[in-house]
């Protein structure tokens, strides 16, 4: 949207962007974030160190709950992805364009200090895997 000639969703994704603080590694994007439904919202939760919840709609056209512990967003081919873990540690691949409602689970859940996000990806993120 502009405004006096001026982009506004460039502005909020920028100031997001720069409120992201220490969960900026975990935004695995080239350049900044674009709008994207959910977006702000699952960086909320990620800061918050809280699980997340949610109706999904896989490609098979299901739509079922999921609840996760979100590890990393990532933007691939144009798409964006959520990499969370559940309970047991399994770690799974959403697109954000197929989350259909998003709420917060008040458990909370802590991540390795030593983790490298982007190695992770590159070693777990597989197009195939996206349910």
């Amino acid at each position: 949207m502009l405004l006096f000639g001026i982009d506004l969703d460039y502005l909020c994704c920028n100031k997001l962007y720069k409120e992201m603080g220490n969960i900026r590694s975990r935004i695995l994007c080239k350049g900044k974030p674009v709008k994207q439904r959910f977006f702000q919202d699952i960086v909320s939760v990620m800061q918050n160190g809280v699980a997340i919840e949610f109706i999904y709609c896989s490609k098979d056209g299901e739509s079922g709950y999921q609840l996760t512990a979100p590890i990393c967003l990532y933007q691939f081919d144009g798409y964006w992805y959520l990499l969370g873990a559940d309970d047991r540690s399994n770690v799974f691949i959403y697109a954000l364009d197929k989350i259909e409602t998003l709420g917060e689970e008040w458990t909370t859940f802590s991540l390795s200090d030593n983790l490298d996000y982007r190695k992770f990806t590159d070693d777990f993120f597989d197009i195939t895997r996206v349910l």
